[in-house]
């Protein structure tokens, strides 16, 4: 299994198989035709590809928003403080409070990057998106018209390969599925994110020593 470099996470990327097709889990950098809040990087197609081969026959094509990582990752690290928090008093030393901290926030890394959250799509680092790993927001599907495919191709940076392309279907579809993808151990996974937030790790590894001090 190839990964991304310094990551655990699988390199999911191909090149589009014609360039004058668009194809079911393209990567669009481009941000015109979704809400302009400021974290949206631009959107991955959700259109299936037998749909898009004749963009005549159809006149809108499906896409969704793509977030930073971050976008989620706060949500991660807040829960897990919470809850840390919580285990302070029954937790032997500051090593062992700081390691279930830090697996907590893996262990949500892992379900993300595992494809277990019903309506976001985990995307691997990609250099055009800083070299950090991706959301997309497939909860909020929306439409742009078949004419803008010229756009389209401008703008894309990359595809999605099986199987992959085949769990971004059934997640778009809101269907259970047991597609086989890689996914990364939680102890590489931890070996990640600890080194690439090293603030926020520090951040809350002091917070907890004060409480850990003061309980």
């Amino acid at each position: 299994m190839d990964l991304i470099k310094k990551t655990p996470f699988p390199d999911i990327f191909c090149e589009p198989e014609k360039k004058s097709q668009i194809f079911q889990g393209d990567i669009i950098k481009y941000k015109n035709y979704i809400d302009t809040k400021k974290e949206n990087l631009g959107f991955i197609i959700l259109s299936n590809s037998c749909d898009l081969e004749n963009l005549n026959n159809k006149k809108l094509i499906s896409i969704a928003p793509i977030v930073p990582f971050n976008f989620v990752f706060d949500d991660m690290v807040n829960e897990a403080f919470k809850r840390t928090k919580n285990k302070v008093k029954t937790l032997k030393s500051s090593t062992e409070v700081i390691d279930y901290f830090t697996n907590l926030v893996s262990q949500s890394i892992y379900n993300e990057s595992n494809y277990k959250k019903k309506y976001t799509f985990f995307i691997s680092p990609l250099l055009e998106f800083d070299n950090k790993p991706t959301v997309a927001y497939i909860e909020h599907i929306t439409s742009i018209n078949n004419t803008e495919f010229k756009t389209i191709f401008k703008h894309r940076i990359i595809s999605i390969k099986p199987p992959w392309r085949e769990k971004l279907a059934f997640k778009t579809g809101y269907i259970y599925n047991r597609i086989a993808t890689f996914t990364p151990e939680v102890k590489d996974i931890k070996k990640w994110w600890t080194s690439t937030y090293k603030e926020i790790l520090e951040k809350k590894k002091n917070e907890l020593e004060k409480i850990i001090k003061n309980s």
